[in-house]
């Protein structure tokens, strides 16, 4: 009888929706970091590789999709303070050292995903960004730090460097591609591999991404606009002052934006994200209390995030209960059997308590609702080709 109305119940919700804007909320992730971490970087090449910089400059690796984490740079002597993912060649890291054995402001590269690097070169001055080609292996654009930060180019990884003359105190570079190549920094564009630019508007933005169809979204103390002119023209979303963005390299779909300059780490998060290019925006702050410094997406299922120097995660493949890629019945069926337990008794499976409440209830079976249906793909990996978009979004 309890099993028949299970169904019934469950049929009604999964039909009517009711909770379908319930999320899963975030939650730490179950691994000990050397130090607060500062900032994750995908790979959009490699499925599941997540990489993380620490405050002591250290480099770990994930492969599966941030779970488990191993150190990859173990030098006591070379402390990174930025780290870049090189898209357009498999496992290649550049890091930035303020100070090293090689001198100050020295480049440093790895093909091994970061278990061994090599120097490459200095630049003139302190950098604030790093932003490899994803389509030309060795072409680097680079932000000079503030103020006056100024745009620099390498075409060989790292080792020379050219000023181009260009200004900004806010977006950092990234690069983008449709039928031509473009750089974008601030609101100048170039069309020659960086050679020559052209200046577009003089909008003021913190951080700016590409998307495709080609969209330039930014976002400012103003709000968040769009434009499909290259930055001619610039149209608004909504007047809701951010500072960040993150891009999915997997989905074009799915666009994060927030602010992380607080006046504390007391003031409360503020994250929104959009799943249908940028239309519309939700809050995505459940299970967050502190200020967002990072984020990153490195499936269409899975979110990680950098909050107070640790990592969080927000993985809908816990939907999944059978192992079978996909939400439908035979979760809904292990659903069941716990369905009404509480923490501590027998048919309490802690896996199927989506919202970690102690309990498995009604609201579990919302959030299983709000996914019915959902494939899940952990092996296919993107090229640039794909989605030309900066990999590890802007910020």
């Amino acid at each position: 009888m309890k099993r028949c109305l299970f169904s019934i119940f469950a049929l009604l919700l999964l039909i009517s929706g009711i909770a379908s804007a319930m999320p899963f909320g975030w939650r730490p992730i179950d691994a000990v970091f050397p130090s607060p971490v500062r900032d994750l970087h995908v790979d959009p090449r490699s499925p599941g590789v997540v990489y993380a910089l620490t405050d002591s400059g250290l480099v770990l690796g994930s492969t599966d999709f941030g779970t488990t984490w191993e150190p990859r740079n173990t030098s006591p002597q070379t402390v990174f303070s930025l780290l870049a993912v090189d898209s357009s060649r498999k496992e290649t890291l550049y890091g930035f050292a303020p100070d090293s054995p090689e001198g100050s402001n020295s480049i440093w590269i790895s093909g091994d995903a970061g278990r061994n690097w090599t120097f490459a070169g200095s630049s003139p001055g302190t950098l604030r960004s790093i932003a490899p080609s994803p389509f030309i292996p060795g072409l680097l654009l680079a932000a000079t730090g503030a103020p006056g930060s100024t745009l620099l180019i390498s075409d060989d990884e790292g080792h020379s460097w050219t000023d181009i003359g260009i200004q900004s105190d806010s977006a950092s570079p990234i690069w983008h591609s449709t039928a031509q190549w473009m750089s974008f920094f601030g609101v100048h564009f170039s069309d020659d591999y960086g050679k020559t630019w052209t200046e577009r508007s003089r909008k003021e933005i913190s951080a700016c991404g590409f998307q495709i169809p080609p969209k330039l979204f930014s976002v400012s103390k103003a709000g968040v606009f769009y434009s499909l002119d290259q930055g001619r023209s610039w149209w608004p979303i909504n007047q809701i002052a951010n500072d960040t963005i993150f891009l999915n390299p997997n989905n074009p779909d799915q666009i994060l934006i927030g602010t992380s300059n607080q006046e504390s780490t007391s003031d409360p998060p503020i994250l929104r994200l959009s799943v249908d290019g940028g239309k519309t925006f939700n809050d995505w702050n459940s299970g967050l209390v502190h200020p967002v410094t990072d984020c990153v997406m490195p499936a269409d299922w899975m979110f990680l995030c950098v909050q107070s120097g640790k990592v969080y995660a927000y993985n809908e493949t816990r939907a999944d209960l059978d192992s079978s890629r996909r939400v439908d019945g035979g979760d809904l069926a292990v659903l069941s059997i716990a369905f009404g337990s509480r923490s501590g008794d027998p048919l309490y499976a802690p896996d199927a308590d989506f919202n970690a409440d102690g309990a498995i209830d009604g609201s579990d079976l919302a959030i299983l609702s709000s996914l019915w249906g959902h494939r899940f793909y952990y092996d296919e990996p993107k090229t640039p080709g794909d989605f030309p978009m900066n990999p590890a979004g802007t910020k």
